[in-house]
């Protein structure tokens, strides 16, 4: 669609009122256009930037709905965008328009919600190589990690053996903000059982390691009377793009982390699923959740500049199947 020129400037105008710094407008074209602000513009006077924004989404056709009716969804009373919005005949608003792009996320009570994410961070734990981290992993199992298989190329490669490896639970920042506590570490199971299925990097990029105790029976940070860390149950998920992603997780070895971002592209493969949230070294073997908190895939690549990858849970799990590999529950 081709805007007029008076279209554009009452656009332009209302978005600029309703996301008045860089950052407003970098959440709303990350999370309703899949992409970055910086990757549609270099830092600008904010009018500029958002005409610059107005320009691209209308170059790229997302002007509606993308644009309008995600905008109004994170800014509903904003009168400028209400009118705009009724100009395009999208009449009273943002009445339903969040059912309409983001159908499947649900509105959820802020108890529960915020319950479900402790019960999630519980059984994400840091990939150490003699201590020293090298990745993230969480429980699917009793005694299972999942982490990536990249994660582990020192062992494959045989400069550390699996006796070198653990996996440290509860490391994270305390309630004050300021101490790091501990956690609780765990080793692997003895010989050569101590993984029970992988696929290598180029493949589905997964190892699920197998943990001499089952700390999924174990209390949080080993204190008596702690709620039990219990494990995350994957599952098969049909992914699009803008659907919101959450990953917790343990970047650059540092303690306990949470990110949001969204579903940016097609796969590159069809066992792959390209997103936006904030990653780094040491993220790798995250796990990515919905807005729910189901757990739908594995985090294993990202490159500056370009789509974070993730490797769908629908893959891993079919590969599993294939393979006769249970997970103890």
């Amino acid at each position: 669609m081709e805007l007029t020129k008076q279209q554009r400037e009452a656009l332009t105008r209302a978005l600029a009122k309703a996301f008045p710094s860089a950052e407003d407008l970098d959440v709303l074209t990350q999370f309703k256009l899949g992409v970055r602000l910086n990757q549609i513009s270099e830092p600008n006077r904010h009018q500029t930037l958002v005409l610059r924004v107005v320009n691209w989404v209308e170059a790229h056709d997302k002007l509606f709905p993308d644009l309008i009716v995600g905008a109004l969804n994170q800014n509903a009373e904003n009168d400028d965008l209400q009118q705009v919005a009724r100009d395009y005949g999208l009449d009273e608003g943002a009445g339903e328009f969040e059912a309409r792009i983001l159908k499947e996320v649900s509105v959820s009570d802020v108890e529960t919600w915020r319950a479900k994410m402790m019960r999630c961070e519980r059984a994400v734990c840091r990939v150490e190589l003699r201590g020293e981290s090298n990745g993230t992993g969480f429980l699917i199992g009793k005694d299972q990690v999942i982490t990536n298989h990249h994660v582990l190329d020192p062992v494959w490669s045989g400069d550390y053996t699996a006796a070198e490896v653990g996996v440290r639970f509860d490391f994270k920042l305390q309630k004050d903000g300021k101490r790091v506590q501990d956690g609780v570490e765990y080793s692997l199971v003895a010989g050569d059982s101590w993984y029970e299925a992988t696929s290598e990097d180029r493949e589905l990029d997964y190892v699920i390691l197998r943990l001499a105790k089952r700390a999924a029976d174990g209390s949080i940070s080993g204190q008596p009377g702690a709620p039990i860390r219990g494990f995350l149950e994957p599952i098969a998920w049909q992914f699009n793009i803008g659907q919101p992603l959450f990953i917790i997780q343990h970047p650059d070895g540092s303690p306990l982390k949470f990110a949001a971002g969204s579903i940016t592209a097609d796969p590159a493969k069809p066992d792959r699923v390209a997103h936006n949230v904030t990653t780094e070294r040491g993220s790798s073997g995250s796990p990515c959740f919905t807005s729910d908190w189901k757990v739908v895939a594995l985090h294993h690549w990202g490159r500056e500049n370009d789509h974070n990858r993730a490797v769908t849970f629908s893959a891993i799990l079919n590969h599993l199947a294939q393979q006769g590999v249970q997970i103890r529950k």
